[in-house]
């Protein structure tokens, strides 16, 4: 798998595995979090969200089937 730019990322509604630079600001480290494309939250934003936080990553990945016994 290969990390993709955002802008590719599918907007239907299906998680994805996301990575979220934290942009050299010295609280923050860059991380990787599951995360899906909402149209409208409950006070109208519209964007990609990780349960109930609005994040902007930069790059996705599919998240790959979970091994079968």
């Amino acid at each position: 798998m290969k990390w993709m730019p955002i802008d590719l990322a599918p907007r239907d509604g299906r998680d994805l595995l996301v990575f979220v630079p934290s942009h050299n600001l010295e609280a923050y480290q860059d991380f990787a979090v599951v995360a899906r494309w909402v149209s409208r939250d409950y006070d109208g934003r519209e964007g990609w969200f990780d349960n109930f936080d609005m994040i902007e990553p930069t790059h996705f990945i599919f998240i790959p089937e979970f091994p079968r016994w």
